[in-house]
């Protein structure tokens, strides 16, 4: 088996990594963010990653800055690195420390939905398939050849939670693959047609609005593909409700915790009025 150095940092990333451990082996090092305040009270906490890493006795580092731990890095002397949902733009000469380059999970077909939010756009847009890229990083954004890729389909209903758990349950094994057959130098990688290129920004909180001017049809698309975070809300209830206070001075933010699409029909079932607790929604109370 072939000696790894991971760099991940949230949740998915944390959840990816437990699966690959079990059908492969552990890294030598894992590779994480720094501790970020968190909640209201704004206390230092870890992320899911490095909390991984301590709950499995796997050591760590968690840099500032990338160049501080280029020795360390050498020194576990790694055939390979493995990246997935890092949060820090790699430089060249760390993918020249590994002497086989430093493999990236990226959750789309690539080149398609290069950036940070590959698993929104799909869904977003309303295409029909997306897919997971495993490719061979270089110092271009998701710009590498590809060693490996696998097709989902996206049904009416599929949300951001189904892609992802696509993800964390088919890339390790993906990866395993390609591990393999780079251990035994039996492995092929294509490159991408870069002039079919589309591009992803990161996404606000902002972003998850429902606005007057949206569709029945876009709320929907918005709704699957913001579920968890940053979630959608709309300002002013839609429609005008005692809730708002009366007047445009007076707004409030309610978060849609549970909708459907019925007949076309963007239908809110659950809400969560701002400091309130999650209740049904009535459209004539609400």
């Amino acid at each position: 088996m072939l000696k790894y150095i991971y760099f991940g940092t949230p949740e998915l990333s944390r959840d990816l990594l437990d699966n690959l451990i079990k059908i492969y082996s552990k890294p030598e090092l894992i590779i994480t963010a720094l501790d970020r305040p968190s909640g209201r009270g704004l206390k230092m906490k870890p992320c899911p990653v490095k909390e991984y890493t301590i709950e499995n006795n796997i050591p760590y580092l968690e840099p500032d800055k990338l160049i501080n731990i280029k020795e360390d890095l050498k020194s576990y002397n790694a055939d390979i690195g493995i990246l997935f949902a890092y949060g820090k733009i790699i430089p060249q000469w760390l993918l020249e420390i590994f002497p086989n380059g430093i493999i990236n999970v990226h959750p789309s077909l690539l080149p398609l939905y290069r950036g940070s939010s590959p698993l929104i756009g799909p869904i977003l847009n309303e295409d029909t398939t997306t897919g997971i890229t495993i490719m061979d990083m270089d110092s271009e954004l998701d710009h590498g050849d590809i060693y490996l890729q696998n097709k989902i389909e996206i049904k009416p209903d599929t949300n951001r939670n189904d892609l992802e758990n696509y993800v964390i349950n088919t890339a390790p094994q993906m990866l395993k693959e390609v591990l393999e057959k780079i251990e035994e130098k039996n492995i092929n990688k294509i490159s991408q047609d870069h002039n079919l290129a589309t591009y992803t920004t990161k996404i606000k909180k902002s972003d998850g609005e429902i606005l007057n001017s949206d569709t029945d049809e876009i709320k929907y698309r918005k709704y699957k593909a913001y579920i968890g975070w940053p979630g959608i809300y709309y300002i002013n209830p839609l429609p005008a409700s005692p809730l708002s206070g009366g007047g445009e001075n007076h707004k409030i933010r309610i978060k849609i915790t549970k909708a459907s699409f019925i007949d076309n029909k963007f239908i809110i079932e659950k809400i969560i009025p701002e400091g309130g607790k999650e209740k049904n929604y009535n459209k004539k109370l609400n």
